[in-house]
């Protein structure tokens, strides 16, 4: 059996405050909250031409000027996020608990739902009441150990994660790699319940530490740092064994835990031969905020989309004139399978 590593993540950074107001009103269809911070990121990639995203968002207040320009409109145009009723985005405002159920409830194609639940500070037959339900039928939210929901409190970092590994698990996704948290300063804050969560997530590639390399767990989520982390999670594969559905080719994935998450890597091997015969392998250097790739291989650089369909994922060496490395590949195993 092969060992062979390869990663699969891309640059994150992320940077949570606190919350000053926070208040929720509307239907299934927009979220509401109310505060305000300034998010650091890299301004270089704010207006990269992504092909797949043409279009604008129609929100006034995302301009392609703004670092999370393409992944807001990625998540509009899934549907998972889809603004205010007033028209406006809102990216730096702060997701509420009950706006994340919506969210997710979203994910999962908004299915009908039978369950109901006693949270004393949730109503029936309001906009988040069947998304709720879904969400603590499914155990994704469990609300709190006083047993409140938390209807309009801040959706916090680590809770984010939490909800996001629950959801994975439900969906019988990867949860990823436990990254090693020594390399963050304030770990020491994460909630016991968090822990795991929080080290996958980072695992996985949806979060990294802010500028000064902190975690800042219990910092409160905001719109467009939402919108970031679920395109993302739309688009990063899980790690493992892919085979080319036409010639059998393979593509072996795999998610580095240490700290460095500015690129990934992969290797390509020809008809399925593992062992020496990795024809196609190298470093792949993210170009925008979704699927193009960049990668060097014996000398030649290439341009790559990787695509996510579920458990395949479609390929497409844009600057190859050779077509073998382009198909569909589907999951047929875990990173050591083979």
């Amino acid at each position: 059996m092969k060992k062979q590593l390869l990663a699969t993540f891309l640059c994150v950074s992320l940077l949570f405050g606190t919350v000053s107001t926070v208040t929720a009103e509307g239907d299934v269809n927009n979220e509401q909250v109310q505060t305000e911070e300034t998010i650091n990121e890299d301004p270089s990639q704010a207006a990269e031409s992504i092909e797949t995203m043409q279009g604008s968002v129609p929100f006034p207040d995302v301009s392609p000027s703004d670092w999370f320009y393409y992944t807001v409109k990625d998540v509009y145009d899934l549907g998972v996020m889809t603004g205010k009723s007033n028209g406006y985005f809102d990216p730096y405002q702060i997701v509420t608990r009950a706006e994340m159920a919506v969210i997710l409830y979203r994910m999962q194609g908004s299915p009908s739902t039978s369950a109901s639940c006693s949270f004393p500070d949730t109503s029936s037959n309001v906009w988040y009441s069947q998304a709720i339900n879904w969400a603590n039928k499914t155990g994704i939210i469990k609300g709190y150990d006083n047993g409140w929901f938390g209807t309009n409190d801040p959706l916090t970092r680590e809770q984010f994660m939490v909800m996001l590994y629950r959801y994975n698990s439900y969906i019988g996704e990867d949860v990823g790699y436990a990254a090693d948290l020594s390399y963050y300063p304030d770990a020491w804050a994460i909630s016991y319940f968090a822990w795991d969560a929080v080290r996958r997530g980072i695992g996985k590639g949806y979060i990294k530490g802010d500028s000064q390399g902190n975690i800042n767990p219990l910092g409160s989520l905001k719109r467009a740092e939402c919108a970031t982390v679920l395109s993302r999670m739309y688009h990063i594969p899980s790690d493992g064994w892919y085979q080319n559905n036409s010639n059998g080719a393979r593509l072996q994935l795999y998610g580095y835990t240490d700290q460095d998450y500015s690129d990934k890597k992969f290797t390509w091997h020809d008809v399925g031969v593992v062992g020496n015969r990795q024809e196609f392998s190298g470093t792949m250097i993210k170009t925008d905020r979704v699927n193009t790739y960049a990668v060097t291989s014996g000398g030649i650089q290439y341009t790559l989309k990787l695509t996510k369909n579920g458990s395949s994922i479609t390929m497409v060496v844009v600057s190859a004139s050779n077509s073998k490395y382009n198909g569909t590949y589907t999951r047929i195993g875990d990173v050591f399978d083979y």
